[in-house]
């Protein structure tokens, strides 16, 4: 059995990292490879290059955090992470990695945004620097997750792609940025999407975690004007509907606002159950856009209204909007109530059909990657 190593984001308590890296795993082995994450556990170097007083606030944060509900949330995540991935051993150096360097025959890079400067910074592990040129290198939905690239950093991602075998993104400013860098790509579907609902539900409880009926927030932290929005729509369909809004995403001190249902120790397993079951999703998070139109819910991507700043969140969830002819979802934090009362309803007999082509397409890109092994 050939064996492939895939190295992605696994040191995190991030709900999208941790179920990405589950779902391209179990995807390979179906497909019957051995198959191992690194786990790269070494600081990423973009955040180690932040201003002094950013990295000090934030070891400080880290100590507090701690008893308002982190620990449980890394336990959790650390009991899923334990009962579906495989991992090698902790590698907490950057050099320890070249020890793996001929122990696979092949090396998958993604997907995730392990291309994004703001957080590998010179990281050249993330473009399989560690691994020989005879070795057959892959990337699948890598993301850059910005815009734009600096002429350095466009450099480094030329030079650094030249010996890859094969060559995938997760969005189409992903692609349109490499062709600029005249490499070919092809646009796939983020791993989580690889999967159906039906073979997700074999990674949480059916029990469900909140018997009564409601609307969920999955916030992602970085633009406040979208957050503030996301809680005013949810508060608006809560006062129609009666149904009652939880929270999840949202940082720890969120948990002492007593007269809001701040949920902040749930792992993937959790997050998985609480999609599952809500009557309608509210996010501003990729993943969180990918697990409610997969799992057919009433989801509403909020995106910002500047989509030009380098570093907006919300390009990769227009991409899978544009692919899922989803656009007309789109709320902006301008928006009045009236607007979004008009928005239209998802056809989800479409986006079914048009997620399960896009699988066989991404499918075909890993087989035809993968078939001289």
């Amino acid at each position: 059995m050939k064996k492939i190593g895939i190295l992605t984001f696994i040191d995190t308590v991030n709900y999208g990292a941790i179920l990405q890296a589950t779902a391209l795993q179990n995807f390979l082995i179906k497909k019957n490879f051995h198959v191992e994450n690194l786990n790269y556990c070494v600081p990423h170097d973009g955040l180690n290059l932040r201003p002094f007083h950013k990295r000090f606030l934030t070891k400080i944060w880290n100590v507090f955090k701690s008893f308002l509900g982190y620990s449980l949330r890394l336990e959790n995540t650390n009991k899923f992470i334990s009962k579906n991935l495989i991992l090698t051993k902790k590698i907490k150096k950057k050099e320890q990695i070249e020890l793996y360097a001929n122990f696979y025959d092949c090396f998958i890079v993604g997907s995730d945004q392990v291309w994004n400067p703001n957080i590998i910074g010179n990281d050249m592990n993330y473009f399989l620097k560690f691994v020989s040129s005879d070795k057959l290198k892959v990337s699948y939905a890598a993301s850059f997750g910005v815009n734009t690239l600096s002429l350095d950093y466009s450099n480094i991602v030329k030079n650094s792609l030249k010996d890859f075998y094969a060559i995938s993104v997760r969005e189409n400013q992903g692609a349109k940025i490499l062709q600029n860098l005249n490499i070919n790509s092809e646009v796939v579907l983020d791993p989580t999407l690889l999967l159906s609902r039906k073979e997700w539900k074999n990674f949480y409880s059916q029990k469900r975690l909140i018997d009564e009926r409601y609307i969920l927030c999955y916030f992602m932290p970085g633009n406040r004007e979208v957050e503030k929005k996301i809680s005013t729509i949810s508060e608006y369909i809560s006062k129609k509907t009666g149904l009652k809004v939880i929270n999840i995403g949202k940082k720890e001190y969120s948990r002492l606002n007593v007269l809001g249902n701040n949920r902040v120790t749930d792992g993937p397993e959790q997050f998985l159950n609480l999609i599952e079951n809500c009557e309608c999703l509210l996010t501003n998070s990729f993943h969180g856009l990918a697990f409610g139109l997969n799992f057919n819910k009433n989801v509403y991507p909020f995106v910002e209204k500047n989509l030009s700043n380098e570093l907006s969140l919300s390009s990769r969830l227009i991409s899978l909007l544009d692919l899922t002819n989803s656009k007309h979802r789109m709320v902006y934090p301008d928006m009045t109530l009236e607007d979004f009362d008009k928005i239209k309803e998802i056809d989800f007999e479409y986006t079914n059909n048009i997620l399960n082509i896009h699988r066989v397409n991404s499918t075909l890109f890993l087989e035809k990657s993968l078939m001289s092994l």
